[in-house]
């Protein structure tokens, strides 16, 4: 009757998805992001045809739409615009140049000293980026625990 009360048993499924790391983790799980991301601008390329400012307005939104923000989603597009015809006429010039950029953010980042000696962590900006939906809520939530 109260049968719901009772712990569950360890699988062996559940042990596995113990024994993998955060990073396995992580990575799995972001990697949603990045495929709706690289998935969604050859489908604007696709069915644009050619660089053009409709194709411009799309890819504005799918970069919004990916939690870039506004800022950063407009200097991407100037970059866009200003590099040479024969780099924004393929899918692949147009995620090489959008991927320079993101690279180019990140490298300007400091990463606080990391870790210290003892498994104790100094102060740190984590930045977490994704689509809508792809589970960045949760793990935030898991790094904060593992991080406590």
């Amino acid at each position: 009757m109260f049968g719901w009360f009772k712990r569950k048993k360890k699988t062996e499924e559940n042990s596995h998805e113990a024994a993998r790391s955060l990073r396995q983790r992580l990575r799995e799980r972001l990697s949603r992001t990045r495929d709706t991301l690289v998935n969604g601008i050859d489908r604007i390329f696709f069915a644009r045809g050619s660089f053009d400012q409709g194709l411009l307005d799309d890819l504005e939104d799918l970069l919004i739409t990916a939690d870039l923000g506004v800022s950063t989603t407009h200097d991407i597009l100037d970059h866009l615009k200003a590099a040479p015809a024969d780099e924004t006429d393929t899918p692949e010039g147009i995620r090489h140049i959008i991927r320079a950029r993101i690279l180019s953010y990140l490298d300007h980042v400091d990463n606080g000293g990391g870790e210290t000696a003892g498994d104790e962590f100094l102060p740190r900006v984590i930045m977490v980026l994704g689509v809508n939906g792809v589970g960045k809520t949760t793990t935030i939530g898991k790094l904060a625990h593992k991080f406590v």
